[in-house]
């Protein structure tokens, strides 16, 4: 029965972990930094979605009960499609902000911030999904980290 409820929880406590890295980083990177940060900023956004995606896939791959391999293999696809969408979904907002790029300015485009943070977000998804396909060790956190 316990089994059963693991593999039940895979997926909820993945989604969680994903909403509570989010405001992990947002309420700890100021004291970090030791100033007001911008939240919106390049280097933040790519922050926030590599932690998004290391905390979805990770923290489900550790709570499976057996077929590790697999539930990572299955999450780390499961990311990238939710990325996809997104991007999908946001396309309007990243046109319209992509015609008012000013010259050394890029950074504070909405419309580059999120290209960037989804093309980091995809990029370490797809290492996670390299990792768990080409590697047959049990203990695959040591690798990642």
């Amino acid at each position: 029965m316990r089994i059963i409820l693991r593999w039940i929880a895979v997926l909820p406590a993945s989604i969680l972990a994903l909403f509570l890295s989010t405001i992990l980083l947002t309420s700890v990177m100021p004291f970090i930094w030791q100033q007001d940060i911008n939240v919106d900023g390049l280097l933040y956004q790519c922050l926030i979605g590599q932690a998004n995606v290391f905390s979805f896939v990770l923290v489900g791959y550790k709570i499976a009960p057996s077929h590790k391999r697999m539930a990572g293999l299955t999450l780390s696809i499961m990311i990238i499609l939710i990325q996809l969408i997104q991007l999908y979904i946001f396309k309007e907002t990243i046109s319209f902000f992509l015609e008012y790029i000013e010259w050394l300015s890029f950074y504070k485009n909405i419309g580059i911030i999120m290209i960037c943070r989804y093309v980091f977000s995809i990029g370490s998804a797809l290492y996670l999904y390299i990792i768990f396909k080409y590697n047959n060790d049990e203990d695959i956190l040591k690798k990642i980290v």
